[in-house]
C-alpha cells in the first residue's frame, strides 16, 4: 500500500496554517485517497481548475468543517489550504494521521 507523507507548517507568505505533501504521488489514486480519508466530513469537490498554462491544478473542496483548497504547483507537489477557514487544517491533519494511506513526517 502506497504512503504519503506530509508536514502542517505556516506558509511562507501569510503565516496561515497549511498541510503540505512530502511525497510526490505516483499515481493517479492520490486525490481519492484524500478524498476518501475526509469523508467523515462529507467532503465534496466544489469547483475544479487546470491551469494548464502555469502545469497548476486547484480543487476547491466544502466540507462540514468548511471550505478547504487542494492545491498541485507546477513541480507536482500538493498542499491543503484553508486561508478563510484556519481551525480547518488541525482537523484536516487529525484525518489524514488517521487514514491509512498517510503519515505524518
Amino acid at each position: 500500500m502506497e504512503t504519503y507523507r506530509y508536514i502542517v507548517r505556516p506558509a511562507e507568505e501569510t503565516g496561515a496554517l497549511l498541510i503540505e505533501f512530502l511525497d510526490l504521488p505516483a499515481n493517479k489514486e492520490f486525490i481519492k485517497h484524500i478524498i476518501h480519508a475526509f469523508e467523515s466530513v462529507n467532503v465534496q469537490v466544489v469547483n475544479y481548475g487546470d491551469l494548464w498554462m502555469n502545469d497548476e491544478i486547484v480543487l476547491n473542496a466544502s466540507s462540514d468543517i468548511g471550505p478547504f483548497t487542494i492545491f498541485r504547483d507546477a513541480a507536482d507537489y500538493y498542499f491543503i489550504t484553508a486561508n478563510d477557514n484556519p481551525g480547518a487544517i488541525p482537523k484536516l491533519d487529525a484525518l489524514l494521521a488517521a487514514a491509512a494511506h498517510f503519515r505524518k513526517a
